[in-house]
């Protein structure tokens, strides 16, 4: 903690979607506003800043803030706290707020709006700082957390997304290459979902995004998530199924996207459950049951083709 004893970091949410025709709580970052908060989360890992704890307002704005900062660190949300006070809260009561964390670990993240975390970063520091979309204060605190009240903080580093680099560092921070997205985008994991009916193996195939060919379900791998679960996450919302996931790797396969090469890997998934389209994220997409045969035939790539044989071979086995 470079010599003193707790660090809070304070980030106003990234630049969001016009005001006008939705709820204030249901506004998203436009795409610009998500890149630029990536760019803040790999520069905390690259100093590691990432933070222990992270609480944020409930306003999807925020929310997306904070998973998509944490993530493009390479850290998971399971420490991520929602509180309902932090939306459009004075600096007094996110203080109140933060007093909560008084037993966390030394680094707290708190990801808010404006004007309270502007108000919190002049109290806390003695400077007055508007804080624009996506900017990130770094603030020194005694080891005492009620030096909140006091503001008795020293602001140690201001991050503002537009002057950090534009691309990022691939495989990680310190990489030589520079890709267009966060490197975690780069690495996925899908699976083969199956089940066993009365005239034998079948699979089932899903609609791309765009409903232009058919695929398997995949995504990309959650930081905080082994490639098995990330994988059976993407199943859930892509094709509104749940199964069993396990056993070795089907294999894997490359495909380019994002100007780079992404690395895919397949798992089988018995299918126990399949859900009705009320509850299925995805359900524009369409799916269907189809024999092995025709799966490798209506599927769009090679490479799920050999995924569908991969699996046929290992049951007949």
């Amino acid at each position: 903690m470079d010599g003193h004893g707790r660090e809070l970091l304070i980030l106003r949410h990234g630049q969001a979607e016009s005001p006008y025709g939705k709820a204030d709580l249901e506004r998203e970052l436009t795409d610009p506003g998500k890149r630029d908060i990536q760019r803040v989360g790999v520069h905390l890992q690259g100093r590691q800043w990432l933070p222990d704890a992270t609480v944020v307002s409930p306003a999807t704005r925020t929310m997306i803030t904070a998973e998509k900062t944490l993530k493009a660190g390479g850290r998971g949300i399971a420490a991520l706290t929602v509180d309902p006070r932090i939306y459009e809260a004075s600096a007094a009561t996110l203080r109140h707020v933060l007093h909560d964390f008084a037993k966390a670990p030394p680094r707290v993240m708190l990801v808010g709006h404006n004007p309270g975390v502007s108000e919190l970063v002049a109290f806390l520091s003695g400077r007055r700082i508007p804080m624009a979309p996506g900017m990130l204060a770094r603030v020194a605190l005694p080891s005492e957390w009620t030096a909140l009240h006091r503001g008795c903080g020293t602001l140690l580093d201001l991050v503002d997304p537009q002057t950090l680099p534009r691309e990022f560092p691939f495989p990680g921070p310190g990489g030589s290459e520079l890709r267009r997205r966060p490197a975690y985008y780069y690495v996925q994991s899908g699976v083969v979902p199956y089940r066993r009916s009365a005239s034998g193996l079948e699979v089932l195939i899903i609609g791309s995004s765009k409903r232009k060919r058919w695929v398997m379900p995949k995504g990309i791998v959650t930081p905080g998530l082994t490639s098995q679960a990330s994988a059976a996450k993407e199943a859930r919302e892509e094709a509104g199924i749940e199964g069993t996931v396990d056993g070795p790797s089907l294999g894997s396969f490359t495909y380019d996207k994002w100007g780079a090469s992404v690395t895919c890997e397949f798992f089988p998934m018995e299918v126990h459950t399949v859900l009705d389209e009320a509850q299925w994220d995805e359900s524009h997409r369409g799916r269907r049951w189809v024999d092995v045969d025709e799966a490798t035939e209506m599927l769009g790539r090679d490479g799920l083709k050999r995924m569908v044989r991969a699996l046929a071979q290992r049951l007949r086995g």
